[in-house]
Order: C-alpha cells, then sequence, then structure tokens
C-alpha cells in the first residue's frame, strides 16, 4: 500500500499532467480557429452549414458549429479565440 506521501506527489504530478493537457488542447483549439479564419471560413456562415449538417444528418457537425457560434459571440468582435469554457 502506498504511503501518504507519494499518493500525494501522484495526485500532484496527475493534476500537473492534466493541467498541461487542458493548456495544449486550448493552443489548439486557438490554432484551428484561426486557420479558419485565414482560409476564409466566416461566422456569418455558420447558419448555413448548421442547416447543411441538419439536411444531412451531421450531428457532431452541427453541434460543434454551434459550439463555436457560441464561443465567437461570448468573445465579442474582437477575431481572437483562446478557449471557451
Amino acid at each position: 500500500m502506498l504511503t501518504l506521501p507519494i499518493t500525494i506527489m501522484i495526485r500532484v504530478s496527475l493534476h500537473r499532467l492534466l493541467e498541461s493537457r487542458i493548456a495544449l488542447l486550448r493552443k489548439e483549439q486557438a490554432m484551428a480557429y484561426s486557420r479558419g479564419l485565414v482560409a476564409g471560413f466566416e461566422i456569418d456562415s455558420i447558419d448555413d452549414l448548421i442547416y447543411f449538417a441538419n439536411a444531412f444528418g451531421a450531428i457532431r457537425l452541427r453541434y460543434e458549429l454551434e459550439l463555436v457560434l457560441t464561443c465567437t459571440l461570448s468573445k465579442g468582435n474582437d477575431r481572437q479565440f483562446n478557449s471557451c469554457s
């Protein structure tokens, strides 16, 4: 059985690992958003894409588009995206 200090050290290291993973995922999310903007993706066309997703039963696409729309509206018009929590 593990002693208490070892258990605490394991929890601390796991917590650090999870925090670094979250930071990496947020960076990747921001990069994906930036790539979309560079490729010409406009927030104004999300409604059309949601309609497309509904027409073809692309549930995951619709969910992600709604998430992007929600995050963008909550951030305002600064055209930068860090994360949406």
